[in-house]
């Protein structure tokens, strides 16, 4: 009850403010005002909640745990949640962030934060195949610093991915992670309440994380169904049991309009336990290790250093950026990186190299000649938008963001085709975003490139299309700038530094534009957007032409925020292997990781739910090695 008041108190604030800079404060206002207005007051009440909201009392720094689990985002939650079902064994869960807040819950928010520190704010280097003309060449890396971490500040999708995906883990050698082995996890974790979609054989029902249909969906959003259909596309109910390809509407991990994270799945109600010890604000700098064997962790809590030992296991779950990090800082990884940082040697493996992420083209923007669905101010100012909200959570201010549909592609009739195996995914705006500077600087798009494509469409009813290959062929990798602890580890992601993924996504394009020409579509006036002069880094290229998009794709596209296999599993003996299917670190005794950063591939689908998964399997198998029932 007291989160439920809170948010809506939240939400009154910042609506209340915003209408007094529409009525008193603003002369003359105009949408950019109130867009401002609006962008800087969410993150206002952020902060103000970050005081309000209690911090749990602490273990006073106990000393020694049976288990230490570093992060708690939808891996480590789970994990520290059914480890401390086990009565007789001691958790301690780190998590360099503080508690979620109320407003953080109300989806359509879900944007505003990741300029706060619920968020890492990383940057990536300089790139010059992907990000290379927004600001300074270099893409934001939203990772969550939160309880729940990135559960907290991600858009709620719940996409398990392809069965192909995990029987391809195991045809790699790692024995146990078939789709087979999986999906019992996957069910494990999931509370489906969609009515539609109940007794599904590999659905789950009465899990950790709910999932739902947010009650709204925008008259934009069924344009996008009938426009796929049209296009000789199908619709199938669930891309999560069935068949995968087509159009659909998203699932999402929300309960009566409001986010479901990691948090509110799994800690809220585990950490009554007397065995279960969650401490916030403790950020992890270094392994102990005693010769080949991880003792414990080293962590920073309001500015002091403790030292905890785990007396059977140190498991990491910091995500494919901050695990490799820990690794790094503590001597086990790429023997020539470490000696260049001046970090003393214990295990030479492959930490942070084999970067994978989901990178998407930004500038698939259309236009139509009439407003189909609201736009972003429209709806925060809407007072009956709010009533809807606070009396019934519904209406808008239920939906993820500006998305409401997605859809998978296999590229039939290419080069790139797969039966029944997507090749690329794409996310479909239904909200128009109201297109304004400020709204292109949250993505760091330069001024130069926002004159170009999307000032022109500033006042249009617009939608954006975000696309992106599953499968990408590009690796990056996560390295330490020096051994300073407090230095945030570099990330060069490479993102179509492979042609191949380039080629793929321009076959995708293609696709999207289908939908775009479709019948349903053209009753509107739809049409793809076109630069007003030269985009910044293209030159003369004509537009729409195969040379054109794939200048583009390079200079305007962005992270979907899915890094992973930075510490890669693979059978014993592989080389690129960080972890073996066990999940124990090569040659370190009593270390673990649990995490995203495991994958060998990356899925073809969204990484909340594959890290729930992996987290609560791990959980299971550590409990039969140590002689403990499920």
């Amino acid at each position: 009850m007291r989160w439920a008041v809170l948010g809506v108190l939240s939400l009154l604030c910042a609506t209340g403010a915003a209408q007094g800079l529409w009525w008193g404060l603003v002369p003359n206002p105009t949408r950019l005002n109130i867009v401002n207005a609006l962008t800087d007051f969410v993150p206002a009440i952020f902060h103000m909640q970050r005081r309000l909201v209690r911090e749990p009392v602490d273990s006073g720094h106990r000393k020694e745990f049976d288990f230490v689990v570093v992060g708690a985002g939808a891996a480590g939650s789970a994990l520290a949640t059914r480890l401390a079902e086990v009565g007789d064994w001691s958790v301690l869960l780190l998590e360099a962030g503080g508690e979620e807040v109320p407003v953080m819950t109300i989806p359509f928010l879900l944007g505003q934060f990741h300029h706060t520190d619920a968020n890492w704010q990383f940057l990536t280097t300089r790139q010059n195949t992907s990000c290379a003309e927004l600001e300074d060449s270099r893409c934001d890396y939203p990772q969550g610093r939160m309880v729940g971490g990135s559960t907290t500040i991600n858009y709620m999708f719940n996409i398990r991915g392809n069965r192909r995906d995990f029987d391809n883990w195991e045809a790699m050698g790692n024995k146990g992670w078939s789709y087979k082995d999986v999906v019992p996890y996957f069910k494990k974790v999931e509370d489906l309440r969609i009515p539609e979609l109940q007794n599904r054989e590999n659905r789950g029902y009465g899990g950790r994380i709910r999932t739902t249909y947010p009650p709204y969906f925008s008259d934009m959003g069924k344009l996008f169904l009938r426009g796929a259909r049209e296009a000789g596309f199908p619709t199938p109910d669930d891309y999560n049991a069935g068949e995968q390809l087509g159009m659909h509407r998203i699932q999402t991990t929300t309960w009566h309009g409001a986010r479901w994270s990691a948090n509110a799945g799994y800690l809220r109600k585990a950490r009554r336990r007397p065995n279960l010890f969650l401490r916030p604000r403790s950020y992890v700098t270094t392994l102990v290790l005693e010769g080949a064997r991880a003792r414990g962790v080293r962590y920073v809590h309001d500015g002091l250093e403790y030292e905890v030992t785990a007396t059977k296991e140190v498991i990491l779950c910091a995500g494919a950026v901050n695990t490799p990090a820990i690794l790094l800082r503590s001597g086990i990884g790429p023997a020539d990186h470490l000696k260049e940082v001046g970090v003393p040697l214990v295990k030479d493996l492959p930490v942070g190299l084999n970067l994978m992420d989901h990178t998407a083209v930004i500038a698939t923007i259309g236009v139509l000649n009439e407003t189909v669905a609201p736009s972003i101010p429209e709806i925060m100012l809407n007072p009956s938008t709010q009533m809807d909200y606070f009396t019934r959570r519904a209406g808008p201010l239920t939906s993820t963001g500006t998305f409401e549909t997605i859809s998978f592609h296999d590229l039939k009739g290419t080069p790139h085709y797969s039966p029944g195996w997507p090749e690329v995914e794409m996310l479909h705006s239904s909200i128009n975003p109201a297109i304004n500077p400020r709204f292109a600087a949250l993505f760091r798009i330069t001024r130069q490139l926002y004159d170009v494509i999307l000032k022109p469409v500033e006042d249009q009813p617009v939608f954006i299309s975000a696309i992106w290959r599953l499968r990408p062929k590009s690796r990056g990798k996560v390295y330490l700038l020096n051994k300073d602890p407090m230095t945030p580890p570099e990330i060069d992601p490479r993102a179509f530094s492979h042609p191949e993924d380039v080629d793929v996504v321009l076959a995708a394009i293609r696709e999207w534009q289908k939908i775009v020409n479709s019948p349903s579509f053209q009753r509107y006036g739809a049409r793809v957007v076109g630069p007003v002069g030269d985009i910044p880094g293209c030159g003369k290229v004509v537009f729409d032409t195969d040379d054109y998009w794939r200048c583009t794709i390079r200079v305007a596209s962005v992270t979907l925020y899915h890094p992973c296999g930075t510490c890669k599993m693979a059978p014993p003996g592989d080389p690129t292997g960080v972890v073996t299917p066990d999940l124990k670190v090569v040659g370190i005794k009593s270390l673990r990781v649990v995490d995203a950063s495991i994958t060998p591939l990356v899925v073809s689908g969204h990484l909340q739910m594959t890290s729930y998964m992996i987290g609560e399997k791990m959980a299971d198998e550590i409990k039969k090695e140590y002689g403990k029932t499920k």
